[in-house]
């Protein structure tokens, strides 16, 4: 009976584990948000899919800067936060991981940021009843784009694993740039990192929507939090 017992709660665990989904696909849904912001490369979303990244799962997704970039600067990055299953809430905080490695990235980051919800540029392009805002974090010091570097995004919902579940927008599957993007998620068995094809029911590769930008010298006597308002 005590076996018994200790498979059924092993099975119980992982079923929970898989109940969280590893990604989202609404198919004919097509985001084009409007953004007035100045920035150095936009790599936008299309479809309404996003892959889960979320803290509480050590969900990653992570994508190349194309090598066309190299030698330029940046020290803000932007991504399309998206929410499913329940009414969304706002974040705790943002995770940017910086890669000396691409298509895969490097195992470790060679950078590594935490920045709060209340000290992020968001923008609401909520579309089709999902919870989806475009968030703009600021880095500090201008990072100089090398050869084979990537960036790396998570989610702290502040909630557990439980709905609503978080993730990122990606691109169009036609439409991708170097390679497509990749995916840390030992929840649902695939391990850091796999293609992002393979960890749909789709197969579709797909990049990562993200953008980046430079905050000129100009405005750095100015509070992040002032320079906020005027996006």
């Amino acid at each position: 009976m005590k076996k018994l017992l200790s498979i059924l709660a092993i099975l119980s665990i992982a079923t929970a584990a898989f109940a969280v989904p590893s990604h989202m696909e609404v198919p004919g849904v097509v985001i084009m948000p409007d953004l007035t912001r100045d920035i150095i490369y936009d790599q936008g979303p299309y479809a309404l899919a996003a892959g889960n990244a979320q803290l509480a799962n050590n969900a990653e997704i992570a994508d190349d800067i194309p090598g066309s970039l190299v030698g330029q600067t940046f020290n803000q990055v932007g991504v399309y936060c998206i929410q499913w299953g329940a009414t969304g809430a706002d974040p705790i905080a943002l995770n940017v991981n910086i890669y000396d490695g691409s298509c895969p990235p490097a195992m470790a980051a060679s950078q590594s940021f935490t920045i709060a919800w209340g000290d992020m540029a968001v923008t609401d392009v909520s579309e089709s009843g999902y919870w989806i805002f475009y968030m703009v974090a600021n880095l500090g010091d201008p990072i100089t784009i090398t050869e084979d570097m990537s960036l790396g995004f998570q989610i702290d919902l502040g909630h557990g694993a439980d709905a609503p579940y978080g993730g990122f927008l990606a691109t169009e599957e036609t439409n991708i740039t170097d390679c497509e993007s990749y995916r840390d998620g030992e929840t649902w068995g695939y391990p850091r990192w796999t293609p992002y094809s393979q960890t749909t029911t789709t197969g579709a590769p797909r990049d990562l929507a993200y953008t980046l930008g430079l905050l000129t010298t100009a405005a750095e006597a100015e509070t992040w939090s002032t320079l906020k308002v005027l996006y």
